[in-house]
């Protein structure tokens, strides 16, 4: 019996789950796209399929996934996904099927204590002493090292950052408490389950890791399935980016002064002077710039060389200074990768990537990012003979293969939402409204959001496209509005989650972060307003650089690459409102090209069919009839 056969099996009409779950709805699209994934995998083939909120892709690629046998990884775009397929989707179709999967969750590192650092922590008196004590007793209880278990650190607590290793800072086999690290168990239970969850940066940060030629964090597969699959492009731009940043120099000044003691002299000043005098010699107009000829001057490549020295002078300091021989080796990796990192971006040694600085809150960085993640990923990943499967809610399929290279023979599917936008939503864009380069747009946007949000009687959030549109509107909005006001940054996002859902009527103010990964069902989110078009900047490096690469082959960046990418980040945003069939409310778009421009007719065509608006009486009317 083929796997199409099976799945349909469990997920059809009349299949397993629908006779054993009174809330289970046989959907068309659900499973149709589980067709689809079966093929895949027993074919080992690709497919790009996009399935609109509401399809059940989870379910749809999980019980085919189950049924194949094969060993497989699944990745995420966010920890909330990783969770909820590992507690809730997985255990519930065990209780159905009888095939059980071993299954392992996999978090970055930075979720897993490291027993080396937590004893020298303790005997260099670097924690709170209370703190110290309770971290030893369940690091010998715990038995995964993971963050979540515990309970009496605050979220954001520092103390947790001085605890966990990197990829840079962990001695792998050199430390004498490999056998019994965290990681190491982690990395068994790995290597011994049938399928492996993860998210797409640790698995980029993998596969990064294994072209470098430094070992493996996830085990080998014979399929991967890729949920939220939009972020994976992203996810691979950033770890194929070789990076270099004071606060990575510093850390490693700061461990290679703890473990030398005295015997590694002032290596922690003489790397802050080098590093402090390269940042001061680039003369940043603003938090950004490219690295150009102009801008590498001699000055600039002289101070950058003296950095190299130093950290080739480091490297020298661990390996004589540092009585550990394991961890020794450890620091002058670390030193020489810095080291090599630098003289590749002064350098400008690859002339397939865009070189640029920037300054963050907490690091200023220089950087060499692909500016085509394709044939990288081509390279690396889609070579192998194994099945590949990519899904989203929005996903442009054949956009999509191009842009990160699969190639050949790939199955391209996109299924709509089976949610009724059409009866149970209104998209309003205002009549008349100053552009959004305007200097009187906020005060404008901040007007139609308070009307906005009295006709939904708050259950509002208000997504911007930047922190300093947020900053403004809220100025504005906090005053006059007589709901709870949350904005991001007051506390973490599962925080402001939680105390949107419990305190009837909030208002939140978010910008990106907020527009994806996000599920609040129900008539508690009954508005989604976002200030304007979600176009990318066009003088960030990496958009530039693609911009100019797209020019070069004669292509018209706009209709191909910027348009398509703002059309999707929209489709993420509107989507945090109708997440299931009994949701309605009030999509809100405020930048008047949506419906004015011809570009912005295109994107109205990839939007779910909520009938558009533009006079906020009819907006009032229907609120009074659906909310």
């Amino acid at each position: 019996m083929s796997l199409e056969t099976r799945t349909v099996k469990i997920l059809g009409p009349a299949g397993i789950l629908a006779r054993s779950w009174d809330r289970f709805e046989p959907r068309e699209g659900q499973l149709d796209l589980a067709r689809s994934v079966a093929y895949a995998l027993e074919n080992r083939t690709k497919a790009v399929v996009e399935a609109g909120t509401g399809t059940g892709k989870t379910l749809a690629y999980l019980v085919p996934l189950i049924l194949s046998g094969l060993r497989s990884v699944v990745s995420t775009a966010t920890k909330n996904l990783q969770e909820q397929i590992v507690f809730k989707d997985l255990p519930f179709l065990a209780r159905h099927l009888t095939a059980r999967p071993r299954i392992c969750l996999v978090k970055g590192r930075q979720n897993y204590l490291c027993r080396r650092r937590l004893a020298q922590a303790l005997v260099q008196n670097r924690i709170d002493p209370w703190t110290g004590k309770k971290l030893a007793a369940w690091a010998e209880a715990s038995r995964t090292g993971d963050r979540a278990e515990v309970d009496f650190l605050s979220e954001n607590d520092p103390a947790w950052l001085r605890l966990t290793a990197s990829s840079e800072q962990c001695l792998g086999q050199r430390c004498d408490l490999f056998n019994s690290c965290f990681i190491t168990a982690l990395r068994r239970r790995a290597q011994a389950a049938d399928v492996v969850v993860v998210n797409h940066h640790l698995f980029m940060a993998d596969l990064a890791l294994r072209q470098s030629g430094h070992g493996q964090v996830l085990p080998e597969s014979e399929s991967v399935v890729f949920d939220e699959a939009h972020e994976l492009e992203g996810a691979a731009t950033s770890h194929f980016t070789v990076a270099v940043s004071d606060v990575r120099i510093m850390d490693l000044a700061r461990d290679l002064a703890e473990a030398a003691g005295g015997e590694a002299g002032d290596i922690f000043g003489e790397l802050n002077f080098a590093v402090s005098a390269l940042i001061r010699s680039l003369q940043f107009p603003g938090d950004r710039i490219n690295l150009t000829d102009q801008v590498l001057t001699p000055e600039v490549m002289e101070t950058g060389q003296g950095l190299i020295e130093t950290l080739n002078q480091a490297k020298i300091t661990a390996i004589h200074a540092v009585p550990d021989e394991g961890e020794a080796q450890g620091l002058a990796a670390r030193a020489e990768s810095l080291a090599d990192g630098l003289n590749m971006i002064l350098n400008r040694m690859e002339p397939e990537y865009v070189y640029y600085a920037e300054r963050m809150r907490r690091a200023t960085s220089l950087r060499a990012a692909p500016v085509e993640v394709a044939k990288v990923l081509e390279k690396a990943l889609f070579r192998q003979p194994k099945a590949f499967v990519f899904t989203s809610a929005t996903l442009d399929p054949e956009r999509f293969q191009e842009r990160l290279g699969l190639g050949r023979g790939v199955t391209a599917l996109s299924f709509p939402s089976p949610f009724d936008f059409a009866n149970r939503s209104l998209l309003y864009v205002p009549g008349r409204m100053p552009l959004p380069s305007s200097p009187n747009f906020v005060k404008a946007a901040a007007e139609q959001m308070e009307r906005l949000v009295r006709i939904s009687q708050g259950r509002a959030f208000l997504l911007f496209t930047s922190f300093r549109n947020l900053e403004a509107a809220h100025k504005l909005l906090a005053p006059v509005l007589e709901f709870p006001v949350l904005k991001q940054g007051q506390a973490p996002k599962v925080k402001l989650i939680e105390d949107f859902l419990k305190n009837q009527g909030s208002v939140l103010l978010a910008t990106a972060s907020f527009w994806q990964g996000v599920d609040i069902p129900g008539p508690d989110l009954s508005l989604v307003v976002i200030d304007k078009l979600p176009f990318a900047p066009p003088d960030d490096p990496l958009v530039a650089a693609r911009i100019q690469r797209l020019r070069d082959l004669g292509v018209d960046p706009f209709r191909e690459y910027q348009l398509p990418e703002a059309s999707l980040s929209l489709r993420q945003g509107l989507g945090r409102l109708i997440r299931s069939h009994s949701d309605s409310g009030i999509l809100a778009v405020l930048d008047v090209r949506l419906a004015d421009k011809g570009y912005g007719k295109t994107i109205l065509e990839q939007l779910p069919p909520s009938p558009l608006v533009r006079d906020m009486d009819r907006v009032e009317e229907w609120g009074r009839r659906n909310l």
